[in-house]
């Protein structure tokens, strides 16, 4: 009894170590980040391309001007698509030319999120550290996890974000340039399934000008979000399988569709729209389950719980 006391209490002592270890590196990653702690405005412009993930590839733009945590405005747009978000002393609000968030836009907000504020959420134990080469680079790296899923953040040598992984999404930052003593990379990607699929450089990082720094009042139409993201979902509290189309099955379709949900601060699903489908069959299953699933209010710091944007894979796949 004594001998497995002393064995439980060394692997304790051990993950506390990892978790020590990682949370310095965060930390560090942290400080170097645009709009950290005392960090000086900005005024960030993007050249977007995306392709494989779209019916042909198309380029956009995306242009931020950030002078505190709550005075800021994001501007992203794309072939027929348009979004303006915005964070005040209110909150933060999103006002676009669809009535969802298209697949590109959401890849693009969730690539600078995992630089802006890398985390290891509490509930993640850290399965490993470790090191590798890539690129030429010495890069530390740090797996971890719970239940079945696996997340993976790599730094380099100066302690900078280099790599984020999580299941088929990947992230990746080069080429960091100096902005007062901030951070910031000219060049990044989104990997999905290793495929890159978005493509971004930096055009522009610069101090604002008084002008662009006197932000206009929020449209009217202007929808209220969280102010985190929660890009993986988890589990619902209520979930209803999807039923599997008697057509497709007879005709041998499967695969895996694609769909943006829009969670109200209940955690019931409001809106559904299809992202990419897998054909008109299987598409319906999907959206006609998924708007039935319930969500764990989002805990947002603490913060009272406001609607979320989140993505949904429903997979489907015939047994022989």
């Amino acid at each position: 009894m004594v001998g497995l006391w002393l064995s439980s209490f060394a692997v304790a002592a051990d993950d506390l170590d990892k978790r020590h270890e990682l949370d310095a590196l965060l930390a560090k990653a942290n400080a170097a980040n645009l709009g950290s702690s005392g960090s000086p405005a900005f005024h960030l412009r993007l050249q977007l391309h995306a392709e494989h993930i779209t019916a042909r590839p198309i380029d956009g733009t995306y242009d931020e001007v950030w002078s505190a945590p709550d005075a800021w405005r994001r501007e992203t747009a794309f072939p027929e698509f348009k979004q303006l978000e915005t964070g005040d002393q209110d909150g933060r609000w999103v006002d676009r030319s669809l009535d969802f968030r298209p697949h590109p836009v959401y890849l693009v907000a969730r690539l600078l999120d995992s630089l802006m504020a890398p985390v290891a959420p509490a509930d993640e134990k850290v399965l490993k550290l470790h090191l590798e080469k890539k690129e030429g680079m010495k890069l530390q790296c740090a797996d971890l996890g719970t239940g079945p899923a696996h997340h993976t953040l790599c730094f380099d040598e100066r302690g900078l974000l280099f790599s984020s992984e999580y299941a088929s999404f990947q992230a990746e930052y080069h080429d960091y340039q100096k902005f007062g003593e901030a951070m910031f990379p000219r060049k990044l990607s989104v990997y999905q399934n290793r495929e890159r699929v978005l493509e971004i450089n930096v055009a522009e990082l610069s101090t604002p000008s008084e002008k662009l720094t006197q932000f206009p009042r929020r449209a009217a139409s202007a929808l209220q979000l969280t102010p985190c993201e929660r890009w993986e979902a988890g589990l619902p509290v209520k979930k209803v399988a999807p039923q599997y189309p008697e057509e497709a099955r007879r005709n041998h379709l499967q695969g895996t569709v694609l769909l943006y949900a829009l969670v109200s601060a209940d955690g019931t699903v409001q809106k559904v729209r299809l992202l990419q489908g897998a054909g008109a069959t299987l598409d319906q299953a999907a959206a006609e389950a998924v708007a039935h699933w319930v969500y764990a209010p989002t805990d947002c710091g603490g913060k009272r719980s406001l609607a979320v944007e989140i993505e949904v894979q429903v997979n489907f796949a015939l047994s022989y």
